[in-house]
């Protein structure tokens, strides 16, 4: 059922891409990707991918097209449609949006097959929207049965402060209110319907320093931003998660970074992200993180992160890393040093990258990993990694990498008759092409 649209696709992309007619009013891309590696069981595996990316305007720049798909050519070939809209602006205010689309928001990273209404205003934006939620990897739920729901935007307002300390502080504020609804199962053989309600704010404040900053200073007068966001479950009254971030230079080379994470899920959990904590999580999840930087010099910079978690059911964690860059003309230097300890899991890992510019066009790349991880089911487990890439930009439209990556790790404890490869390897070598043809007079 794939293959016709596979093939009107590819018919289409040859048309626009080489007829000087139908190029003006598109932008895009193609990559593709041939990568060859060894799984888990031992077993080689070869695949062919491709990302595509298109974008159309008309000459009026009143209609848009909008496609963003995957294909997948392994044990059988797969297409992944994950935006397939037409935009249509009816005046210099209001837009729609008919198709398949993207969209994050309380419910998490996901797509809609439906309808999207936006209305711009001098000192308001909104959005109202209705569909069909789904998922299209990284989850065994896919689907939702319907949402719809509305986003209204503030834009940035300025306000001004004079006195010893001047500063401006810019403040913007997004407001959304949701319905969702899904067939839950009761029993084997029972399915009922239910309904989730929510209401959400989005908030960012930057400060920014009239002041001037020594030429030496890497955080002086860097803005101080503030961002936030709640959603409040309406059914029971309840927090459904909390997330609150901001840096603060403390002097001309400090900087703390300050984030704090709160999530649950409501009952019944209908959409995608409250069914993530659900069965991943089995409750709610806390986590804290700090972090001070330090730039003792303009191509220098340290930082330590402190990291706490805390879930309903399991375990308290605790991690602490230590992270250094150096930055030359054409040389960058990257290491980390991290240990974690969370639900009878403890693992202490190094990681080094660096990055050499052969020229304008060109630059390659070495990493290397090694970590040790002892856990209730895994004894002990040692991991070395090492990875090459080499980037490459044929032509301004045309950019080509190739990478070449080798795990090596010890066999399972014995005590459970788990065993894996000593060696895990993978090759990739990637093109993507890129074009830009806008409509000319």
């Amino acid at each position: 059922m794939r293959r016709p649209f596979v093939l009107l696709f590819s018919l289409a992309m040859h048309f626009t891409v080489y007829s000087p007619v139908l190029q003006a009013g598109w932008t895009g891309s193609l990559e593709t990707l041939g990568q060859s590696s060894s799984s888990i069981r031992g077993e080689e595996e070869n695949e062919f991918l491709m990302w595509g990316d298109a974008h159309y305007i008309n000459a009026s720049r009143d209609t848009e097209f909008n496609l963003l798909f995957t294909q997948q050519i392994k044990d059988r070939q797969e297409t992944e449609i994950y935006q397939l809209f037409v935009s249509r602006e009816f005046s210099s205010t209001d837009k729609i949006n008919i198709g398949r689309f993207q969209k994050s928001d309380m419910s998490g990273f996901y797509i809609i097959d439906g309808i999207l209404f936006n209305s711009r205003a001098d000192k308001l934006n909104f959005n109202l929207y209705a569909g069909k939620p789904k998922r299209l990897e990284g989850f065994s739920i896919t689907e939702g049965t319907g949402i719809a729901g509305a986003d209204l935007f503030i834009p940035p307002h300025e306000i001004k402060v004079s006195g010893r300390q001047s500063f401006t502080a810019t403040h913007q504020h997004k407001l959304s209110v949701q319905h969702q609804q899904d067939e839950i199962s009761v029993s084997q053989t029972n399915l009922q319907n239910k309904h989730l309600d929510r209401i959400g704010l989005t908030s960012q404040i930057i400060f920014q320093p009239q002041h001037i900053a020594p030429s030496n200073s890497a955080f002086y007068n860097r803005d101080v931003e503030v961002n936030g966001a709640l959603s409040f479950h309406l059914q029971t009254a309840a927090i459904e998660s909390l997330y609150f971030k901001t840096a603060l230079p403390l002097s001309e080379k400090l900087l703390l970074d300050l984030s704090v994470k709160h999530n649950s899920y409501p009952n019944p959990a209908i959409d995608f992200k409250s069914q993530f904590y659900k069965l991943f999580n089995r409750g709610e999840q806390s986590e804290v993180q700090s972090s001070l930087y330090f730039s003792p010099r303009a191509h220098e910079q340290h930082a330590i992160e402190i990291r706490y978690i805390q879930r309903e059911v399991g375990d308290e964690g605790e991690g602490l890393a230590f992270n250094s860059e150096f930055s030359w003309s054409q040389l960058r230097l990257k290491s980390r040093l991290e240990f974690f300890d969370f639900m009878d899991q403890d693992h202490a890992g190094i990681y080094l990258n660096i990055e050499h510019a052969l020229g304008s066009f060109s630059k390659i790349a070495l990493g290397s990993v090694f970590r040790v991880q002892q856990s209730q089911l895994r004894h002990t487990t040692q991991v070395y990694g090492v990875e090459a890439r080499w980037d490459w930009k044929i032509e301004r439209d045309l950019l080509f990498y190739c990478s070449a990556e080798l795990i090596n790790q010890d066999r399972f404890d014995d005590f459970y008759n788990l065993r894996t490869p000593n060696d895990d390897y993978r090759f990739s070598v990637s093109l993507t092409k890129y074009w830009d043809t806008p409509w000319t007079p």
